[in-house]
């Protein structure tokens, strides 16, 4: 998998967006890589996102929005803040 993010990063000069997982594993990943957050069970979501800006990295959070929340009401989704999931990341810009 790195292999292709070194691809689309050094001979596409694209930025890469890359699933928690890669993150998570600590997976070697280039300091402009955009990490998508999706997990939102046990505070997955939360953890990710402060590990991630902490470390200088820009998330997407999908993890309100996510497919396995599509029966939930409308409002739900509107409840999601996510500058909620950094309010001890002093460093993070929402």
């Amino acid at each position: 998998e790195t292999k292709l993010l070194d691809i689309v990063s050094n001979k596409l000069q694209k930025r890469t967006i890359v699933w928690q997982e890669v993150f998570d594993l600590g997976l070697p990943i280039h300091s402009d890589t955009i990490v998508d957050v999706w997990k939102d069970w046990a505070d997955q979501d939360i953890h990710a996102m402060y590990n991630a800006t902490a470390q200088g990295y820009e998330v997407i959070l999908a993890s309100c929005w996510y497919l396995d929340h599509l029966g939930s009401d409308w409002i739900d989704y509107y409840k999601c803040e996510p500058r909620h999931f950094l309010k001890n990341n002093t460093n993070a810009t929402v």
